[in-house]
């Protein structure tokens, strides 16, 4: 006849088990960011040396230049297209308040005209 555990302890076993389980899961995940953060440092610093060896030379590769000059000659496209664009907006705002506004002070006109000539009825009468 085999003993076995009474309900509560089959309970600890199963949280045991999957507390055992998850803490694994962590470790595994935490050692595989581990190694792609020491990847990342390694190639950085290797793209570090490249550079620092390619200035000491005194060599700008061909290509580079051709990216370096495309990247702000892009830039500067970008930043004449955005300028058109700010410029488009503000001429718009312009018009729409100066219709807007005009509305307004002929309203007030309006409504001025009108009481003063209700004053000057009142005088007369």
């Amino acid at each position: 006849m085999g003993r076995e555990c009474p309900a509560t302890a089959n309970e600890v076993c199963k949280q045991v088990f999957v507390n055992s389980e998850q803490a694994t899961d962590r470790r595994e995940r935490d050692i595989e960011a581990t190694d792609v953060s020491r990847a990342e440092i390694a190639e950085a610093q290797i793209a570090t040396f490249i550079a620092r060896r390619a200035r000491q030379n005194g060599e700008e590769r061909p290509e580079e230049e051709a990216w370096q000059a495309s990247v702000r000659a892009y830039n500067a496209s970008r930043e004449a297209e955005r300028r058109v664009a700010w410029s488009d907006y503000h001429r718009g705002q312009a018009e729409r308040l100066r219709r807007s506004m005009m509305a307004l002070v002929e309203l007030h006109e309006g409504k001025a005209r009108q009481l003063s000539s209700e004053i000057e009825g009142r005088e007369s009468a």
